[in-house]
């Protein structure tokens, strides 16, 4: 069995920063975009609830962005980014037509969506582009 080499230098560290920060921002303008608010007055009425929407935004960005520390280059995660890109524009828009989000039935029905592309485009608009955006932003700092 080989170890596992951990790559800790100060670009590492910088890079997963700002991965988790990107990946912490995308997750609570999803929340926000299909919501509607974000918990920022709970911090005075309800602390339990505000720690617990923040955290559940927070740890998944920390351990997606901890697989940093493991490749020696850190390219991937600009195709890990574009991927949680998709992932929530998709569940986004199947929001915005449904009011629920992606499951396995959704996604397998997939194939079946030949012809309706204006059908889906309808439901695009700016905040889709924003999370895009903030995937341009840090490629332009990964690079």
């Amino acid at each position: 069995m080989e170890k596992v080499k951990i790559y800790f230098k100060e670009t590492s560290i910088g890079i997963f920063l700002v991965f988790a920060l990107t990946i912490f921002v995308k997750c609570i303008l999803f929340h926000y975009f299909c919501y509607g608010y974000v918990a920022v007055s709970s911090l005075w009425t309800s602390t339990v609830d505000f720690i617990a929407f923040y955290v559940s935004k927070l740890f998944p960005a920390l351990l997606i962005a901890s697989f940093v520390f493991l490749a020696k280059k850190q390219w991937w995660t600009i195709v890990v980014s574009l991927l949680i890109d998709l992932w929530m524009i998709a569940n986004m828009v199947y929001y915005r037509s449904y009011g629920l989000f992606l499951n396995i039935d959704a996604i397998a029905m997939a194939g079946n969506l030949s012809g309706f592309a204006k059908s889906i485009f309808a439901y695009l608009n700016w905040k889709s582009l924003v999370f895009a955006l903030i995937t341009i932003l840090y490629s332009v700092y990964v690079f």
